[in-house]
């Protein structure tokens, strides 16, 4: 079914548009079919796609388009064929949810931290139902961190855990208040398989900021073949039968902050073919795979970090390019695979992972910073085949019961020693080896 539009063919200026529950599709006199120029939001849409279809497939350069996306539960959307000449800023999302106080199963919904720090926050007594607020959002009001909203990772009891690292971090006397996603998208677009599809838009950015989807679909979010597109704030929740939270193919440049997939997708992240991919606060919680990456060329750049945990595989990078700083491997059966691919790793935990934390099949890592973490059992680093080359800047301390450097399976040796020594050709037989250089 194509996508429809009733405007004309490029704005003549700004344009502002509503999205609320008890709105109409309906054009009227205060809102006509041809929306081109103008502030419509005291007469908002029913559904988010008669929105967008109202809109011109051209948007001028001196030009931004905001829909804006109240409380409550809407259907599905594509964003397709647009040209936006422009690239809008942060502020002016093309599209805008809403967040508003979470209702936490137990404990309290805000507070004055009693500490701090890394990527933690500490409420003495906040009395939270352990990993119930996962996906939800700190906003940090007042205090050390003063403006920042965080992806929550984690909670215990007291303690909440973020995907990101604060900057600053946070500290005694930062007041903060729990935010949850209030714009969700609970049934599948009729236009498309996924529940939010952007693709097909040329020029500037196409920003989607502060929405979640909670429906059965192949994709949540699908973001494919578009020079530019960003995601602030969105999470993707599983149900029966969805497959992927985010996937991204085939883009020139895409940036996703404090993003989540959270449940049991089969893939939480999937990444082909992206030419720039810059991101942090990546969450991926309870998936088979957290992160996939495959002919991610040239470059997937994370910062800030992001945190992967409760995953079969934590993250896959295949014939990819990756720089990975900041992340944390929690509680995964692997921590990090790469076949064919080069990937930097920096400042890195890997905790409590059951069967290795990393494996390496004809690839090359380079380890930087600290790499460190408790708990895991399994090997350390398992490599195979020839080719697997380490580069070592620093010393790792993550290690397995069954050793921590092996290759193939037949010598074991420890980080100490391959940083301290030359070159190592372990296996003689395959020529498999693990270089510092």
């Amino acid at each position: 079914m194509a996508q429809k539009r009733y405007g004309g063919s490029e704005t003549v200026g700004n344009v502002i548009l509503a999205v609320s529950t008890t709105g109409s599709d309906t054009p009227t006199v205060n809102r006509p079919s041809r929306l081109v120029v103008g502030d419509y939001s005291a007469y908002p849409f029913l559904t988010i796609q008669a929105a967008i279809d109202s809109l011109p497939p051209h948007v001028v350069g001196t030009h931004t388009v905001t829909i804006t996306v109240g409380v409550g539960s809407f259907a599905g959307f594509q964003i397709l064929g647009f040209n936006l000449r422009s690239s809008p800023a942060a502020t002016t999302p093309f599209l805008q949810g809403t967040r508003q106080t979470a209702v936490p199963a137990t404990g309290v919904d805000s507070g004055v931290a009693t500490g701090g720090g890394g990527r933690t926050l500490v409420l003495t007594g906040a009395g939270w139902t352990a990993d119930d607020l996962v996906g939800r959002f700190a906003r940090i009001t007042a205090g050390t961190g003063a403006g920042q909203i965080l992806l929550i990772a984690k909670n215990t009891t007291d303690t909440l855990y973020f995907s990101t690292i604060p900057s600053p971090a946070m500290a005694a006397g930062s007041t903060f208040v729990i935010e949850d996603l209030a714009t969700v998208i609970t049934s599948p677009s009729s236009l498309s398989t996924a529940a939010v599809n952007v693709g097909r838009c040329t020029g500037g950015n196409v920003a989607i900021q502060d929405l979640a989807v909670a429906c059965g679909v192949t994709s949540s979010f699908m973001l494919n073949s578009c020079p530019n597109i960003s995601a602030r704030r969105c999470v993707a929740r599983y149900v029966v039968g969805a497959i992927i939270g985010f996937n991204c193919s085939q883009i020139g440049v895409i940036s996703q902050t404090n993003c989540g997939a959270v449940g049991s997708f089969t893939t939480g992240f999937s990444v082909q073919g992206v030419s720039v991919h810059a991101s942090s606060g990546f969450l991926a919680s309870g998936c088979s795979t957290g992160i996939s990456l495959s002919n991610a060329d040239p470059w997937f750049f994370s910062s800030g970090g992001s945190y992967l945990r409760d995953c079969s595989v934590g993250l896959v990078a295949a014939n990819a390019e990756a720089q990975l700083v900041g992340y944390v491997f929690d509680t995964c059966s692997q921590g990090l695979s790469i076949d064919q691919g080069r990937v930097v790793l920096q400042n890195a935990v890997f905790d409590n992972c059951t069967s290795k934390t990393m494996a390496l099949r004809m690839a090359h890592l380079i380890i930087r910073g600290t790499l460190t973490g408790t708990g895991s059992v399994g090997f350390g680093m398992n490599a195979k085949g020839a080719g697997n080359v380490v580069s070592l800047e620093t010393t790792p301390t993550v290690s397995g019961t069954l050793g921590e450097v092996t290759v193939d399976g037949l010598t074991v040796e420890s980080w100490s020693s391959l940083v301290n020594s030359g070159d190592y050709i372990l296996d003689t037989s395959t020529l498999a080896h693990v270089s510092r250089v």
